[in-house]
């Protein structure tokens, strides 16, 4: 891929980022900055993506090699990153999709090339001690549509999220997070991901507000209880979700890519009792799954990421 170099002279603030295009080019600038000086980046770096151009990550990668005049493999988004690579050329930083952890965790010598990588979503904690015991410079990234916003170190134990550059965080009535910046546009961004905040550069992630399920007056993260559970469907690519009912007005259900299972599973059904109490051992009662609906195919956005679906009954 031909990249030009990045021009001093067309930094800053000025009108031409009135429009939305110059706007966000402006905003994945700002991240691409604050992204090279944490990883202290410089001169001919060397980077991997084989994530979909439209990404955030992605789109702040090609910033950043093109202040750098760094030099970019690219790949189209595959399950097996790097697979064809001759390993000529050790990356400075890449960037990963959660899936495609699953093919380097199988192949560490791929791993060895790598400097450091940066993760474009939460991964659950057996792949996150896998990758600390491998001794990688990993990190979770939270994004929104202006950038990179924080970096959470993959660790042993679960590691807030911390700012990048200058952005200062809070929280909305909701538990949501709010972002101030001076380098990004707009510099107020309200999001609806649900965090505790640990201070007003740390924060922990929960889940989206939008996937909340509501049981009794207790929320239920899925997200949350998907990391916990994720060791007990090490083959299998789930979600975790909700129907409602008539009793609590919502209930936790399991939805499992139906290409997973094996043959002769119901498209939907009861988790079998032994599971139940696996489970059972991991989380609050009212966060635990009794039934599973079986789904043909996940749906996914360009980035890799299942769109989650509630069901009604």
């Amino acid at each position: 891929m031909e990249h030009k170099k990045y021009s001093d002279n067309e930094s800053g603030v000025n009108e031409k980022y009135c429009s939305p295009k110059n706007m966000s080019e402006a905003n994945f600038r700002a991240s691409a900055i604050v992204l090279i000086d944490f990883f202290k980046l410089c001169g001919k770096a060397h980077f991997y993506v084989s994530l979909p151009p439209e990404n955030v990550a992605s789109k702040v990668i090609s910033e950043a090699a093109l202040m750098l005049d760094a030099d970019v493999l690219r790949e189209e988004f595959t399950d097996q990153p790097l697979a064809a690579y001759d390993g000529s050329l050790p990356m400075d930083l890449a960037v990963f999709a959660p899936s495609q952890l699953i093919y380097l965790i199988n192949h560490p010598e791929l791993l060895a090339l790598i400097h450091s990588f940066i993760i474009t979503g939460r991964i659950n904690g057996r792949m996150e001690r896998w990758l600390s015991d491998f001794g990688v410079d990993a990190y979770v990234a939270y994004s929104t549509d202006h950038g990179i916003m924080a970096l959470s170190p993959v660790s042993h134990e679960l590691k807030p999220f911390n700012a990048l550059g200058d952005n200062v965080f809070s929280v909305d009535e909701r538990g949501c997070l709010l972002i101030d910046s001076m380098h990004y546009f707009p510099n107020h961004l309200v999001t609806d991901d649900m965090v505790t905040l640990v201070s007003p550069s740390q924060f922990f992630w929960h889940g989206n507000f939008n996937n909340v399920i509501h049981i009794d007056g207790k929320n239920v993260f899925p997200e949350e209880v998907e990391m916990k559970i994720a060791k007990f469907f090490p083959h299998i690519r789930f979600y975790v979700t909700s129907r409602t009912s008539e009793a609590s007005g919502e209930e936790v259900v399991l939805a499992i890519e139906y290409s997973s299972l094996r043959a002769g599973f119901r498209k939907e059904g009861r988790i079998r009792e032994g599971l139940i109490e696996e489970m059972r051992k991991v989380l609050l009662p009212y966060e635990l799954p009794h039934s599973y609906v079986a789904v043909n195919k996940f749906e996914e956005s360009a980035g890799g990421v299942i769109r989650r679906t509630k069901y009604f009954s």
